[in-house]
């Protein structure tokens, strides 16, 4: 009989409670070391100041997307939203200050979210881009359009030295608290794959037969 406590069910809730923010993290640096790889190479083809232009000029969106992400997840957590700049200064594209505020335990998930945000929100987006946005391309400019975007938001889903910093002051108490979750709920990650089918066969048509 299945009891939420069984031991089955705890190891369970505990490798999702692991695996859910390791993965995020992996994403980020995954991308960030992609990132740089195509960055290195675009300065060796070229010269330092192009691959720095097409790395955080010409993806100036990716950098909106990214800082605002920060400060969603600020806003959401209760933490204390101080400044953000968007404005690119030199090397730096943009910055979002905060302050945590509450308990410990509201303090560490606000650390925690806070700097995996641009991730999380990054998938979703990405996400939601394939699934809503796609389907109702269907001229070459629209397509141009969405993987600029795509694109620009995909190299921008990194994670600073100070973003992993501050998640792993908050990752003990997130650990719990995800433990908790998945101790009730857990999602089924075979089904929403199975039904997340975005790039239809009309829509791949459409696209090759753009003139």
């Amino acid at each position: 009989m299945y009891t939420v406590f069984s031991s089955a069910n705890l190891i369970e809730a505990v490798k999702y409670a692991v695996a859910t923010p390791v993965i995020l993290v992996v994403i980020g640096l995954i991308i960030h070391f992609i990132d740089s790889f195509l960055t290195n190479l675009i300065a060796k083809v070229t010269n330092a100041t192009i691959a720095f232009f097409i790395r955080n000029y010409l993806t100036y969106p990716g950098t909106v997307h990214h800082e605002l992400s920060h400060a969603l997840l600020i806003l959401l957590t209760g933490a204390k939203l101080i400044r953000i700049n968007l404005l690119p200064r030199g090397n730096t594209l943009g910055s979002v200050d905060f302050q945590t505020r509450g308990n410990f335990i509201l303090k560490s998930m606000q650390l925690s979210l806070s700097a995996l945000a641009p991730v999380i929100c990054g998938t979703t987006s990405l996400c939601l881009m394939i699934y809503a946005v796609w389907p109702n391309c269907n001229t070459a400019w629209h397509y141009l359009l969405f993987f600029y975007i795509f694109i620009s938001i995909f190299f921008h889903m990194t994670m600073s030295t100070q973003d992993i910093l501050n998640f792993l002051k908050g990752f003990p108490i997130c650990l719990l608290i995800l433990f908790i979750i998945f101790l009730f709920v857990r999602p089924d990650i075979a089904s929403i794959l199975s039904r997340f089918q975005p790039f239809s066969a009309v829509n791949r048509v459409s696209f090759m037969n753009l003139k």
